[in-house]
This record gives structure tokens, C-alpha cells and sequence, in this order.
């Protein structure tokens, strides 16, 4: 009781903006909040939020645990929602869920192309008034702003769906897919997208419901569940084609065609890969050109064609390169290694290895430096360099290991059936 009572003489000597953004701090989901946020959620320009949350922290009711992101006691969030609930009406109550989910909608959009330059993107709906979202400079900026909002963005899509926006909802997850795929955060992952998957069938939205197949089902892909991965791909299809979606068709397919080649099933996977190579370029979609001839080149060592393999690595790394997607051109390099390993050109393999693993360190996204490094140690080990080879693959098992990634165990076995 005197816990409350202290509560309350504190929010009662409030200005009426700070005592407001309390209120409405204890209505959004996330565990945290940022000054950019804060003034979203309360309607404010970013000084005035300052000057509230400013005065917040000094009445003890937040505190600002890192530079600009502000948090408090669960207790004191309980206790800012009764008062939400007590004295803003409904309406001014959804305004500010919908105007913080509209903030991180359209930073994290805007983050996305960040970390992905060639992606086709999405169409927003212009952000509510007194929304002021942040717009990141680069790619390292974009990749902090996730790190930093991590658990509010995953709250920020259940409580859209909760809430009823659904297109919100669907097309948050899709803006955090990249970075996910980034961080090799399977689990997160998935959990969003099966939220986005029902908030799309939900709003009737057949866009957003091939969107969020085929997400998730590259998700579960990546997970290892093929079959799961498969049905949502051939959902994911089916709806861009009755829409005409010449692009989502051509996603679907890359996709597709990666379960095909996981199964064993190479000739299959060339087709799909090919079928998106065609659908790209009618789009005239440089970055998928790029991917789906990195596609065809893995399709093509699998069947044992090299040098046509060769050269659609190299000319994926080249259409990256020049769209500036360093990631993705990353990964091409990584298999022009590839194809230079199975060739027995060792030194070209492992120089071709490195400089794509100069660019994912220099990037930052760790689950594509482990891919990277279990082939540089493959080729070290292939060219008799055992202690290289061990060294390499040690790095990689670190990464996995942190990512709690179910590579990890089988590398595990492979480097100690290397060293044994």
C-alpha cells in the first residue's frame, strides 16, 4: 500500500505530458523503449518526448538503464497501464498501440534495405500523424537500431496481431526476417511468421499470406524441416501466381529449388533456379538475377557441371557487386570458392574463401562466416593442412555453438573425427 501511494504522489506532481507517456508506456509491449519511440507512442515531437522522459527519470518512474532507451520495474509498468485504463479512453488507447507499431513498422522497413539493398520491397501505408520514424544511414546503423530494439520488435508483432493489425502484423515480420537471417535466428524466426501467416489469412490479405508462406517456409528450411519448408513454398506459390506476382513467383521458386537441392533431388533444383533466373529478369530484378544464378551455380556443382557452375558463381558475385549488396555478393564469392575446391584449385579456393569472409566479418552476420569457414576448412583439409583445417572449423563451431544452431553437433562430430 505505501508502495502505491508512493507511486502516486510521484505521477501526481507530473506535467500532464510526461504523466501521458507514462500512461502509455505501460500499453506497449515491448520491455523498453527509445526517445524516437517514446515520442511516437505519445503523439510528441522528439524534444518535447525528451523533456518528458527526462522528467520521468528524475520522478524514478523510468530510468534510462543505456543512452537514450528507457525501462522501469514491472511493477511500475502494471501500475502505468491501470492508469491508462482508468483515464484514456479507448480510442486515444489504440491511437497510441497503432502509432508505436506504425514507428517500428517503418523504421524496421527502412532497416531492412539496409541489410538488404536488392530486396524487392514491400508497399507501407503512409505512418499516422505524430509518427516520427527513424531512418538509419547505413548498413551498420540499421544493424544496431535491431540489435538494440530486438525485444520490443518481437513483442511489436504479437501485440499488432493482438490488436487486430494485421497488416501491420505481417509486414513487421517481414521487415525483420533479414535481420534474422542475418543473426541465424531460426527460432525468432519462425515465431514470427507464423503469427504473420495467420494475421494475413485474418485481414483476407493473399499479398501478405505469400509473403509470410514463403518466409516461413524458408525458415523451416533452414531449421532442417523440409517437408514443413516444402508445403508453405508450394502455398507461397500458388498464391503469387493467382495474384500475378511475377517477383514472389520467383522467390517461391529460389526457395523451392534450395529444399530440392537439401533433398538430393539437383535436377529438380536447376529447373526451379532457372524458372527464377526468367521470372527476375522479366521483372528486370538485378539482385534476384544475382541469386538465382548463385542458386544454379550450387545446383551445378551438385550435378557435376564445374565450369558452367564457375561461371554463373561469377557472374552472381559481379551482379552483386554492382547493385552494392556485399552480403549476398559474400556468398557468391563463397561459392566461386566452392567451385575452384571441387576443381583441385586449392589456392584459388582458399583466396576465394577469404575474401568472402573478409566481407561477412566486415558485415557482421555470424551464421554466414561459419558457412564460410567449414568451407575454407574443408579445402585446407582436402589440401593436407589439418592443423588450418581444425582451426577453421573450430571458429565456425564457436559461432554455431552460440547461435544454438543445429549445425553445431554436426560439426562437432566432424572436428573430432579430425583430430581423433
Amino acid at each position: 500500500m505505501l508502495f502505491r501511494s508512493v507511486l502516486s504522489w510521484s505521477y501526481c506532481n507530473l506535467s500532464p505530458a510526461a504523466a501521458a507517456l507514462f500512461r502509455l508506456f505501460g500499453l506497449q509491449a515491448g520491455p523498453d523503449i527509445s526517445l524516437p519511440a517514446a515520442a511516437s507512442l505519445a503523439g510528441l515531437s522528439r524534444p518535447q518526448a525528451r523533456a518528458a522522459l527526462a522528467e520521468l527519470t528524475q520522478a524514478n518512474l523510468l530510468g534510462e538503464y543505456q543512452p537514450g532507451q528507457y525501462a522501469c520495474h514491472d511493477l511500475l509498468r502494471t501500475y502505468a497501464a491501470e492508469l491508462a485504463y482508468a483515464i484514456d479512453g479507448e480510442r486515444t488507447r489504440q491511437a497510441a498501440i497503432r502509432r508505436i507499431t506504425d514507428h517500428y513498422l517503418h523504421t524496421a522497413w527502412s532497416a531492412s534495405q539496409h541489410l538488404y539493398p536488392g530486396r524487392w520491397p514491400i508497399e507501407l501505408r503512409p505512418a499516422e500523424p505524430g509518427v516520427h520514424p527513424e531512418e538509419p544511414a547505413g548498413h551498420q546503423q540499421a544493424l544496431n537500431w535491431f540489435e538494440t530494439g530486438h525485444r520490443a520488435l518481437l513483442a511489436a508483432v504479437t501485440q499488432a496481431a493482438a490488436h487486430g493489425l494485421n497488416r501491420h502484423a505481417w509486414q513487421l515480420a517481414w521487415s525483420l526476417s533479414p535481420y534474422f537471417d542475418w543473426r541465424g535466428d531460426l527460432p525468432d524466426w519462425v515465431t514470427t511468421q507464423r503469427i504473420a501467416v495467420s494475421a494475413a489469412r485474418r485481414a483476407g490479405d493473399t499479398i501478405g499470406q505469400a509473403h509470410a508462406h514463403r518466409l516461413l517456409g524458408r525458415a523451416y528450411t533452414l531449421q532442417g524441416r523440409q517437408e514443413a519448408g516444402h508445403s508453405h513454398l508450394t502455398e507461397a506459390l500458388q498464391l503469387s501466381s493467382a495474384d500475378h506476382d511475377i517477383v514472389g513467383q520467383a522467390l517461391a521458386h529460389h526457395s523451392l529449388g534450395h529444399v530440392c537441392s537439401l533433398q538430393g533431388r539437383h535436377t529438380e533444383d536447376l529447373a526451379h533456379d532457372r524458372q527464377a533466373l526468367r521470372l527476375y529478369e522479366a521483372a528486370q530484378h538485378d539482385s534476384g538475377r544475382g541469386w538465382a544464378f548463385n542458386a544454379q551455380a550450387w545446383a551445378l556443382i551438385n550435378l557435376g557441371s564445374y565450369p558452367e557452375a564457375l561461371a554463373c558463381a561469377r557472374q552472381a558475385a559481379e551482379l552483386h557487386a554492382k547493385v552494392g549488396d556485399r552480403f549476398h555478393q559474400a556468398q557468391a564469392q563463397d561459392t566461386v570458392g566452392h567451385v575452384q575446391q571441387q576443381l583441385g584449385d586449392y589456392p584459388g579456393a582458399i583466396a576465394s574463401y577469404q575474401q568472402a569472409l573478409h566481407l561477412c566479418r566486415e558485415l557482421g552476420p555470424r551464421y554466414y562466416q561459419s558457412v564460410t569457414l567449414r568451407h575454407l576448412g574443408e579445402t585446407y583439409a582436402e589440401a593436407g593442412d589439418r592443423a588450418a583445417a581444425a582451426m577453421a572449423w573450430r571458429e565456425a563451431l564457436d559461432i554455431l555453438t552460440a547461435l544454438g544452431h543445429p549445425d553445431a553437433d554436426r560439426l562437432r562430430a566432424r572436428l573430432s573425427g579430425s583430430v581423433s
